[in-house]
């Protein structure tokens, strides 16, 4: 079924199932209606559909890899089988694409203390609808790596990149034109879809707090909201067996690729349906590897960095030189003073429901 063949009736149904009051299984099964209505999308439907407990299809609009649902049985032990396929038991759950992207995220942060490392959240780039996402992060990557080097440079930085919709003409006025598509500069916003760029990510730095981090972030990508650090809160395991809270809860939920939009229902080429088609045709083509930016993580550095952080010694952080052997690493340096608070992560872009 093509994408013209829906009557104004289901668009409208589908609409409101995308949006912010729909529930997940009812996003999930917008997503795939949508999904079927893409020839492009033809190979990722069939491997969907295909989805088993020995060959997961690994997508998120899949109702057992995105949500953990048990998969049906057809032997006559039925409770044996459902044991078996829970993904909270079986061996398909730590290849999930949420279980990989959290260990993958939090792997160089293991042996440095919690209240160390950081969890943030930054929009990057205001894309075009059809933007290209390896050429997008790309460029952004490396924007991003020269400023870590030059202001920040004995950081642990590791950081996935997701993409989000939005309405080009009302949403995210605060990024400036170097920041956003140059079709959209000069003030010629037309109302039209576009792709907040972003990453959630966790970096680590010997001596700087999460505070003096945000700071140095906000004056290279300037911008009020932009930037979110998070208190990691209590690990949880969720209904669906994966973690929430913590640094390994915090990577899971960056590897989310989440489907949340709530645009405006009026124009059809700009509604809830048309974004998740342009979101679906963007990670169709971008390869889960190809979203990474890293900086300061290979395993000899971050070794040599765990063993310099366990020295706890006085010294002046004014006067730091790169890679010194003392730092002055304390607890109250994570937290941040009343009158200059640092707004928490409620949702993954503040001031908008992704």
């Amino acid at each position: 079924m093509d994408i013209d063949q829906i009557n104004d009736e289901e668009r409208q149904r589908l609409n409101v199932a995308l949006g912010k009051h729909g529930t997940n299984h009812g996003k999930r099964k917008a997503v795939r209606t949508t999904s079927d209505t893409m020839p492009e999308l033809e190979d990722r439907n069939r491997r969907r559909d295909r989805c088993s407990f020995h060959r997961p299809c690994n997508l998120p609009e899949c109702d057992h890899c995105g949500s953990g649902m048990p998969y049906r049985s057809n032997t006559k032990n039925d409770d044996i089988y459902q044991l078996r396929a829970d993904p909270k038991q079986s061996r398909s759950k730590s290849k999930n694409y949420r279980s990989v992207a959290g260990r993958w995220l939090t792997e160089p942060f293991n042996g440095f203390p919690q209240s160390q490392c950081h969890p943030f959240t930054i929009d990057l780039f205001l894309e075009r609808r059809d933007m290209n996402g390896i050429e997008t992060t790309r460029r952004e990557r490396a924007k991003f790596q020269e400023f870590i080097k030059q202001e920040m440079p004995d950081a642990v930085v590791r950081m996935i990149c997701d993409v989000s919709a939005c309405m080009a003409d009302s949403q995210y006025l605060f990024m400036p034109e170097t920041d956003i598509h140059p079709s959209f500069r000069n003030g010629n916003r037309s109302s039209e879809i576009a792709m907040n760029y972003h990453g959630h990510g966790i970096i680590w730095h010997p001596f700087l707090t999460s505070y003096q981090i945000t700071k140095k972030m906000r004056q290279f990508y300037p911008g009020d909201g932009r930037i979110c650090f998070s208190n990691p809160k209590p690990t949880m395991e969720t209904t669906d067996g994966y973690l929430s809270g913590g640094l390994q809860g915090w990577g899971e939920y960056a590897g989310l690729e989440q489907m949340k939009v709530d645009l405006p229902f009026s124009d059809p080429d700009n509604d809830n349906v048309s974004a998740i088609r342009d979101m679906l045709l963007i990670r169709n083509s971008w390869p889960r590897s190809s979203r990474k930016i890293t900086y300061g993580d290979k395993a000899q550095r971050v070794q040599e960095l765990q063993l310099l952080s366990s020295m706890t010694v006085s010294s002046d952080t004014s006067s730091y030189d790169s890679y010194s052997d003392t730092f002055d690493i304390t607890d109250s340096d994570f937290y941040v003073s009343s009158s200059e608070s640092i707004p928490l992560i409620t949702s993954p872009t503040p001031g908008f429901t992704q």
